[in-house]
Protein backbone atom coordinates (compact mmCIF):
# COMPACT_ATOMS: atom_id res chain seq x y z
CA UNK A 1 0.00 0.00 0.00
CA UNK A 2 2.95 2.30 -0.32
CA UNK A 3 1.84 3.72 -3.68
CA UNK A 4 0.60 7.35 -3.54
CA UNK A 5 -2.17 6.12 -6.23
CA UNK A 6 -3.73 3.94 -3.77
CA UNK A 7 -4.53 7.56 -1.62
CA UNK A 8 -6.04 8.94 -4.73
CA UNK A 9 -7.91 5.58 -5.77
CA UNK A 10 -9.28 6.11 -1.65
CA UNK A 11 -9.91 9.84 -2.72
CA UNK A 12 -12.49 8.89 -5.22
CA UNK A 13 -14.14 6.26 -3.78
CA UNK A 14 -15.12 8.72 -0.78
CA UNK A 15 -16.44 10.98 -3.29
CA UNK A 16 -18.38 8.54 -5.40
CA UNK A 17 -19.75 7.02 -2.29
CA UNK A 18 -18.27 3.97 -2.89
CA UNK A 19 -17.88 1.32 -0.20
CA UNK A 20 -15.29 -1.02 0.53
CA UNK A 21 -17.24 -4.59 1.75
CA UNK A 22 -14.63 -7.18 0.97
CA UNK A 23 -14.51 -10.23 3.81
CA UNK A 24 -11.18 -11.30 5.47
CA UNK A 25 -11.60 -14.37 3.48
CA UNK A 26 -11.86 -12.38 -0.05
CA UNK A 27 -8.96 -10.27 1.31
CA UNK A 28 -6.50 -13.34 1.78
CA UNK A 29 -7.13 -14.48 -1.60
CA UNK A 30 -6.15 -11.03 -3.22
CA UNK A 31 -10.00 -10.15 -4.34
CA UNK A 32 -11.14 -6.69 -3.25
CA UNK A 33 -15.17 -5.93 -3.53
CA UNK A 34 -16.49 -2.53 -3.84
CA UNK A 35 -20.70 -1.50 -3.58
CA UNK A 36 -22.06 1.14 -5.67
CA UNK A 37 -24.41 3.64 -4.74
CA UNK A 38 -26.33 2.84 -8.04
CA UNK A 39 -28.64 -0.01 -7.67
CA UNK A 40 -28.73 -2.50 -11.31
CA UNK A 41 -31.62 -2.54 -13.59
CA UNK A 42 -31.47 -6.28 -13.27
CA UNK A 43 -34.17 -8.25 -11.75
CA UNK A 44 -32.75 -8.16 -8.07
CA UNK A 45 -32.29 -4.28 -7.80
CA UNK A 46 -29.45 -4.46 -5.26
CA UNK A 47 -26.62 -1.85 -5.08
CA UNK A 48 -24.31 -3.00 -7.85
CA UNK A 49 -21.29 -4.85 -6.80
CA UNK A 50 -17.47 -5.23 -8.80
CA UNK A 51 -14.41 -6.59 -7.65
CA UNK A 52 -10.93 -6.58 -8.33
CA UNK A 53 -9.18 -10.41 -8.83
CA UNK A 54 -5.51 -11.38 -7.87
CA UNK A 55 -5.85 -13.31 -11.14
CA UNK A 56 -6.22 -9.69 -13.43
CA UNK A 57 -10.09 -9.68 -13.93
CA UNK A 58 -11.89 -7.25 -12.65
CA UNK A 59 -16.07 -8.18 -12.64
CA UNK A 60 -19.33 -7.08 -11.68
CA UNK A 61 -20.82 -9.74 -9.15
CA UNK A 62 -24.91 -9.32 -9.30
CA UNK A 63 -25.95 -7.65 -12.09
CA UNK A 64 -27.17 -10.73 -14.07
CA UNK A 65 -27.61 -14.23 -13.61
CA UNK A 66 -24.26 -14.50 -13.14
CA UNK A 67 -20.69 -12.48 -12.79
CA UNK A 68 -19.25 -10.98 -16.03
CA UNK A 69 -15.86 -9.69 -17.02
CA UNK A 70 -14.91 -6.25 -16.80
CA UNK A 71 -11.73 -6.36 -19.09
CA UNK A 72 -11.21 -4.84 -21.80
CA UNK A 73 -11.49 -7.41 -24.57
CA UNK A 74 -8.62 -8.64 -27.35
CA UNK A 75 -8.26 -10.85 -30.42
CA UNK A 76 -6.71 -14.16 -28.54
CA UNK A 77 -3.76 -15.79 -29.67
CA UNK A 78 -4.88 -17.97 -32.57
CA UNK A 79 -4.79 -21.89 -32.20
CA UNK A 80 -4.42 -24.48 -34.63
CA UNK A 81 -6.25 -27.76 -34.34
CA UNK A 82 -5.01 -30.98 -36.83
CA UNK A 83 -7.94 -32.50 -38.56
CA UNK A 84 -7.72 -35.37 -40.99
CA UNK A 85 -9.83 -35.12 -44.14
CA UNK A 86 -9.85 -38.19 -46.61
CA UNK A 87 -11.87 -41.70 -46.52
CA UNK A 88 -8.70 -43.45 -45.78
CA UNK A 89 -8.71 -45.11 -48.98
CA UNK A 90 -5.77 -46.17 -51.44
CA UNK A 91 -7.83 -44.01 -53.78
CA UNK A 92 -8.76 -41.36 -50.81
CA UNK A 93 -6.30 -40.91 -48.00
CA UNK A 94 -6.47 -39.38 -45.60
CA UNK A 95 -4.53 -36.07 -45.55
CA UNK A 96 -3.30 -33.88 -42.26
CA UNK A 97 -4.52 -30.42 -42.40
CA UNK A 98 -4.49 -28.07 -39.65
CA UNK A 99 -7.58 -25.54 -38.84
CA UNK A 100 -6.67 -21.99 -37.35
CA UNK A 101 -9.22 -20.36 -35.04
CA UNK A 102 -9.58 -17.14 -32.81
CA UNK A 103 -10.71 -15.82 -30.08
CA UNK A 104 -11.80 -12.81 -27.88
CA UNK A 105 -10.39 -13.13 -24.79
CA UNK A 106 -9.97 -10.24 -22.00
CA UNK A 107 -6.61 -8.20 -20.91
CA UNK A 108 -5.56 -8.98 -18.07
CA UNK A 109 -4.26 -6.40 -14.96
CA UNK A 110 -1.91 -8.51 -13.29
CA UNK A 111 -1.10 -5.64 -10.68
CA UNK A 112 -3.73 -4.34 -8.06
CA UNK A 113 -3.59 -1.07 -8.42
CA UNK A 114 -3.77 -0.67 -11.68
CA UNK A 115 -6.81 -2.81 -11.68
CA UNK A 116 -8.51 -0.41 -8.96
CA UNK A 117 -7.81 2.28 -11.27
CA UNK A 118 -9.10 0.75 -13.82
CA UNK A 119 -12.26 0.02 -12.01
CA UNK A 120 -12.77 3.19 -10.66
CA UNK A 121 -12.37 4.70 -14.46
CA UNK A 122 -15.22 1.94 -15.96
CA UNK A 123 -17.69 2.59 -13.02
CA UNK A 124 -17.26 6.61 -13.49
CA UNK A 125 -18.21 5.72 -17.19
CA UNK A 126 -20.60 3.57 -17.68
CA UNK A 127 -22.63 3.50 -14.40
CA UNK A 128 -22.03 7.04 -12.60
CA UNK A 129 -22.19 8.90 -16.00
CA UNK A 130 -24.29 7.06 -18.17
CA UNK A 131 -26.56 6.11 -15.71
CA UNK A 132 -26.06 9.39 -13.89
CA UNK A 133 -29.68 10.29 -13.24
CA UNK A 134 -30.46 6.64 -11.38
CA UNK A 135 -30.36 7.43 -8.11
CA UNK A 136 -29.92 4.90 -5.06
CA UNK A 137 -33.55 4.20 -4.74
CA UNK A 138 -33.23 2.57 -8.17
CA UNK A 139 -35.53 5.20 -9.93
CA UNK A 140 -34.54 6.56 -13.62
CA UNK A 141 -35.46 9.92 -13.78
CA UNK A 142 -34.72 11.08 -17.43
CA UNK A 143 -33.93 14.86 -18.32
CA UNK A 144 -37.14 14.89 -21.21
CA UNK A 145 -39.17 13.64 -18.17
CA UNK A 146 -37.87 16.15 -15.71
CA UNK A 147 -38.75 18.87 -18.77
CA UNK A 148 -41.75 17.40 -19.68
CA UNK A 149 -43.07 17.68 -16.02
CA UNK A 150 -42.29 21.40 -15.59
CA UNK A 151 -44.00 22.24 -18.90
CA UNK A 152 -47.17 19.76 -17.96
CA UNK A 153 -47.07 21.87 -14.25
CA UNK A 154 -47.01 25.35 -16.62
CA UNK A 155 -49.59 24.44 -18.78
CA UNK A 156 -51.81 23.33 -15.82
CA UNK A 157 -51.51 26.60 -14.40
CA UNK A 158 -52.49 28.09 -17.24
CA UNK A 159 -55.66 25.74 -17.94
CA UNK A 160 -56.30 26.47 -14.09
CA UNK A 161 -56.17 29.95 -14.85
CA UNK A 162 -58.16 29.35 -18.25
CA UNK A 163 -60.99 27.83 -16.29
CA UNK A 164 -60.89 30.47 -13.46
CA UNK A 165 -61.66 32.82 -15.55
CA UNK A 166 -64.42 30.81 -17.83
CA UNK A 167 -66.19 30.36 -13.92
CA UNK A 168 -66.14 33.67 -13.34
CA UNK A 169 -67.20 34.87 -16.70
CA UNK A 170 -70.38 31.85 -16.45
CA UNK A 171 -71.07 33.53 -13.31
CA UNK A 172 -71.67 36.98 -14.76
CA UNK A 173 -74.06 35.45 -17.09
CA UNK A 174 -75.98 33.65 -14.81
CA UNK A 175 -76.29 36.60 -12.87
CA UNK A 176 -77.56 38.99 -15.57
CA UNK A 177 -80.18 36.55 -16.04
CA UNK A 178 -81.42 35.82 -13.34
CA UNK A 179 -81.88 39.63 -12.83
CA UNK A 180 -83.79 39.28 -16.36
CA UNK A 181 -86.01 36.93 -15.23
CA UNK A 182 -86.82 38.81 -12.11
CA UNK A 183 -87.86 41.30 -14.03
CA UNK A 184 -90.06 39.16 -16.58
CA UNK A 185 -91.55 37.82 -13.68
CA UNK A 186 -92.36 41.05 -12.07
CA UNK A 187 -93.77 41.83 -15.56
CA UNK A 188 -95.90 39.23 -16.15
CA UNK A 189 -97.42 39.71 -12.08
CA UNK A 190 -98.23 42.89 -13.10
CA UNK A 191 -100.44 41.95 -16.40
CA UNK A 192 -101.73 39.29 -14.25
CA UNK A 193 -102.79 41.53 -11.37
CA UNK A 194 -104.21 43.68 -14.64
CA UNK A 195 -106.19 40.67 -15.95
CA UNK A 196 -108.14 39.90 -12.78
CA UNK A 197 -108.71 42.93 -11.72
CA UNK A 198 -110.33 43.57 -15.19
CA UNK A 199 -112.54 40.53 -14.71
CA UNK A 200 -114.04 42.03 -11.30
CA UNK A 201 -115.52 44.95 -13.37
CA UNK A 202 -119.25 44.26 -13.80
CA UNK A 203 -122.14 46.29 -16.12
CA UNK A 204 -122.91 48.51 -13.04
CA UNK A 205 -119.50 49.55 -13.11
CA UNK A 206 -119.34 50.50 -16.25
CA UNK A 207 -122.79 52.72 -16.60
CA UNK A 208 -122.12 55.41 -18.58
CA UNK A 209 -118.70 53.83 -19.46
CA UNK A 210 -119.76 51.22 -23.08
CA UNK A 211 -116.87 52.20 -25.03
CA UNK A 212 -114.22 51.29 -22.44
CA UNK A 213 -115.76 48.35 -21.67
CA UNK A 214 -115.79 47.45 -25.30
CA UNK A 215 -112.07 48.56 -25.87
CA UNK A 216 -111.32 46.11 -22.59
CA UNK A 217 -113.64 43.06 -24.22
CA UNK A 218 -111.37 43.51 -27.49
CA UNK A 219 -108.18 43.79 -25.78
CA UNK A 220 -108.93 40.81 -23.39
CA UNK A 221 -107.89 38.58 -26.47
CA UNK A 222 -104.84 40.33 -26.89
CA UNK A 223 -103.84 40.27 -23.38
CA UNK A 224 -104.39 36.44 -23.18
CA UNK A 225 -102.23 35.82 -26.30
CA UNK A 226 -99.66 37.87 -24.31
CA UNK A 227 -99.75 36.69 -21.04
CA UNK A 228 -99.24 32.84 -22.60
CA UNK A 229 -96.34 34.53 -24.44
CA UNK A 230 -95.15 35.47 -21.31
CA UNK A 231 -95.58 32.26 -19.77
CA UNK A 232 -93.71 30.38 -22.17
CA UNK A 233 -91.04 32.66 -21.89
CA UNK A 234 -90.57 32.08 -18.62
CA UNK A 235 -90.41 28.32 -18.97
CA UNK A 236 -87.93 29.25 -21.36
CA UNK A 237 -86.10 31.20 -18.89
CA UNK A 238 -86.46 28.19 -15.93
CA UNK A 239 -85.29 25.77 -18.68
CA UNK A 240 -82.15 28.34 -19.06
CA UNK A 241 -81.79 28.36 -15.59
CA UNK A 242 -81.64 24.93 -14.77
CA UNK A 243 -79.10 24.81 -17.35
CA UNK A 244 -77.49 27.56 -16.46
CA UNK A 245 -77.05 26.08 -12.75
CA UNK A 246 -76.07 22.56 -14.06
CA UNK A 247 -73.34 24.26 -16.26
CA UNK A 248 -71.98 26.61 -12.98
CA UNK A 249 -72.26 23.30 -10.95
CA UNK A 250 -69.64 21.48 -13.98
CA UNK A 251 -67.45 24.75 -13.68
CA UNK A 252 -67.59 24.84 -10.10
CA UNK A 253 -66.17 20.80 -10.49
CA UNK A 254 -64.41 21.36 -13.11
CA UNK A 255 -62.35 24.14 -10.81
CA UNK A 256 -61.91 22.29 -7.83
CA UNK A 257 -60.30 19.31 -10.01
CA UNK A 258 -57.85 21.43 -11.57
CA UNK A 259 -56.90 22.97 -9.02
CA UNK A 260 -56.21 19.85 -6.64
CA UNK A 261 -54.42 18.03 -9.65
CA UNK A 262 -52.60 21.67 -10.19
CA UNK A 263 -51.31 21.27 -6.20
CA UNK A 264 -50.49 17.56 -6.96
CA UNK A 265 -48.52 18.74 -10.14
CA UNK A 266 -46.71 21.52 -7.68
CA UNK A 267 -45.90 19.01 -5.53
CA UNK A 268 -44.47 16.61 -8.07
CA UNK A 269 -42.60 19.01 -9.58
CA UNK A 270 -41.07 19.98 -5.63
CA UNK A 271 -40.41 16.59 -5.29
CA UNK A 272 -38.47 16.72 -9.18
CA UNK A 273 -36.28 19.52 -8.84
CA UNK A 274 -34.89 18.16 -5.45
CA UNK A 275 -33.84 15.20 -7.32
CA UNK A 276 -32.82 17.10 -10.08
CA UNK A 277 -30.72 19.13 -7.31
CA UNK A 278 -29.35 15.64 -6.55
CA UNK A 279 -28.28 15.09 -9.87
CA UNK A 280 -26.58 18.22 -10.26
CA UNK A 281 -24.44 17.68 -7.48
CA UNK A 282 -23.50 14.23 -8.49
CA UNK A 283 -22.78 15.64 -11.83
CA UNK A 284 -20.38 18.34 -9.96
CA UNK A 285 -18.91 15.63 -8.11
CA UNK A 286 -18.32 13.93 -11.78
CA UNK A 287 -16.43 16.79 -12.87
CA UNK A 288 -14.27 17.24 -10.04
CA UNK A 289 -13.99 13.31 -10.72
CA UNK A 290 -13.00 14.23 -13.92
CA UNK A 291 -10.43 17.10 -13.00
CA UNK A 292 -8.59 14.85 -10.79
CA UNK A 293 -8.09 11.74 -13.03
CA UNK A 294 -6.83 14.21 -15.80
CA UNK A 295 -4.01 15.54 -13.51
CA UNK A 296 -3.47 12.66 -11.80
Amino acid sequence: MGDPRYAKVLEKMDLLGIMDITTTRQDKNGTIVWKLPIKNAWKNGKLIEVASFETGYVRNNNSASSNYQLNKRCEGEPQYYEMKIGKGTPNNPYETVYRKFTTRSCVLIPIEIERLEYLISYCLKNYYIKRANEVADGKLIPKWKLENSISACDNMEKRSDYYQNHYEDAKTNYTMLQEKLDKTRDKYKKLDEFYEASKAFDDSMYEGRDDRVKELEENKEESDYRIKDLERMLDGYKTREKDLEEDLENMTEARDYYQNHYVKIKEFDNETKKKYLKIRDLENKLDTIKRIADHG
